[in-house]
């Protein structure tokens, strides 16, 4: 009943919140192809709020009836409001549903949105993000149109959309971009069973140097994942290498946020090994300095992460020894922490964040980065267990992304059972990953898992069990029957892979 009204009284807020209440069920969906433009907007938000749900047969037909929608809407042949949200409503549908399309309705969808490169129309500057999104679900799920929709990705990119730029640096575009020696083993597979030419790949990688010569967001990181032998990546690096030596001390009467030391300490890992450890050393000064922000702080601990990986045992070890601190809470106490990232009385009208201003989480992921030796990382084990009775939930993330990535080694006798009843998401997720590493040991509970409540550790568990080496596939084939057979579209589609 509350579906039906919210949509006559055309209130797609209202719909969307519904939906993300209704878990993995389905609510009914009205017709596209009736009603006034109020009813159709709303119906249009339900299917972006449901689009995983969805069946495979009725996702087709909603395509169709979605570009129909926006081609006649663009065209002024449909009865809108002022601001064309029923438009632009369907072009935001139909791109949430480009993973679910046949070819043709790929590249009817791809023609639809051509007007938005370059910038002529403004039809849809603010569709940017589902744009961008459409284009990476088409070459992914297309191969034909690998090239035209990796081309638009690059387009929006130099069009200033962030949305582009973050997904050309995610592992599934850059894995139908690479080529060559540059490949590891999953990427060589991706790219094998893709119909990008080396050519296509050239030209692609050549817009890649023209986001960094305009300057683009994480242009110069993207050239870097793509062709780290060019001599555009070395200056870049130099450049970034500058930036973290060069940074100022911090002034009490002026802070600043958003800073590059994260993306800086990835290029920094291009340099020479003198460079790196410098940097590093930079990256730790900074992150034990009190009188920066703790965004500040996070940031270059997080940098020191990425360039610790590269370094000598015995930097690592030295770096270990430092994080120690970060972790046990020793370090916490950051500038402006009760202004910015802490609980403000209730009467203050200044709060820029409500993020934790803890360092642990960000010392804990440093820890775990380097560590060398086998007690260090039992020790690293150890303190993420502890995490997970904190009450601070950035802590239990980090707690369960170091669970899941430490090393098999040390996650052996873990007890999964337990973390497979937390409460938060990321800790179950984490459990998903260590069954499937002990497959033989917790198939009973992996099955189990394949019917959480959440679409995410649903998804987790397919992604982690279709990637399970060909000699151990038979003790996952049953968890992947059942993953197969999901609600879920996206979930299927990862058990399939």
């Amino acid at each position: 009943m509350a579906t039906s009204y919210y949509q006559r009284a055309g209130k797609p807020k209202k719909l969307v919140g519904l939906a993300k209440s209704a878990g993995d069920r389905l609510l009914p969906m009205g017709p596209l192809h009736e009603g006034p433009w109020w009813v159709l907007h709303a119906r249009a938000a339900q299917v972006a709020a449901q689009a995983d749900l969805i069946h495979d047969h009725a996702a087709a037909q909603l395509l169709d009836d979605l570009t129909d929608l926006a081609t006649r809407g663009l065209a002024g042949e449909l009865a809108d409001s002022p601001t064309q949200s029923l438009t632009i409503q369907a072009v935001k549908s139909a791109c949430a549903l480009a993973s679910r399309s046949t070819q043709e309705q790929a590249s009817h969808l791809l023609g639809l949105l051509a007007p938005e490169v370059p910038r002529e129309s403004g039809h849809y500057r603010h569709i940017d993000d589902e744009h961008a999104a459409a284009c990476a679900d088409i070459a992914s799920t297309h191969e034909e149109l690998a090239a035209a929709a990796l081309t638009r990705l690059f387009d929006l990119a130099d069009q200033g959309v962030q949305k582009a730029s973050n997904l050309i640096a995610e592992d599934t575009v850059l894995r139908l971009l690479r080529a060559g020696s540059h490949l590891d083993a999953s990427a060589e597979q991706a790219v094998t069973s893709s119909s990008l030419t080396e050519e296509q790949r050239g030209e692609l990688r050549n817009k890649a140097v023209d986001l960094v010569t305009e300057e683009r967001y994480l242009a110069d990181v993207i050239l870097a994942e793509l062709d780290p032998g060019h001599e555009s990546v070395r200056e870049q690096a130099a450049h970034a290498r500058d930036r973290i030596l060069w940074r100022p001390d911090p002034d009490p009467q002026r802070v600043g946020f958003g800073t590059r030391m994260v993306s800086d300490s990835f290029l920094a890992g291009f340099l020479d090994e003198e460079d790196r450890k410098k940097c590093l050393a930079k990256l730790l000064e900074v992150a034990g300095d009190p009188r920066e922000a703790a965004f500040n702080r996070q940031d270059a601990l997080t940098g020191a992460r990425n360039l610790v990986i590269r370094l000598p045992v015995k930097d690592k070890a030295a770096t270990f020894q430092f994080s120690k601190a970060f972790v046990h809470g020793e370090r916490d106490g950051s500038h402006l922490d009760a202004e910015v990232t802490g609980r403000p009385h209730p009467l203050s009208s200044f709060q820029i964040s409500s993020a934790s201003a803890s360092l642990r989480g960000h010392g804990m992921y440093l820890a775990a980065a380097s560590s060398t030796v086998l007690a260090e990382r039992e020790w690293v084990r150890d303190r993420a267990l502890d995490f997970l009775h904190s009450d601070d939930e950035s802590l239990v993330q980090a707690a369960a992304v170091t669970l899941s990535a430490i090393g098999r080694d040390v996650t052996g006798d873990i007890d999964l059972n337990l973390l497979a009843t937390h409460q938060h998401t990321g800790v179950r997720q984490a459990s998903v990953v260590l069954c499937i590493q002990h497959v033989e040991r917790h198939q009973e509970l992996a099955m189990r898992l394949a019917h959480d409540s959440d679409v995410r550790v649903r998804r987790t568990l397919a992604e982690a069990a279709a990637d399970v080496p060909t000699e151990r596939a038979a003790s996952a084939a049953a968890i992947l029957e059942i993953l197969r057979q999901d609600v879920r579209h996206s979930v299927r589609a990862a058990a399939l892979q």
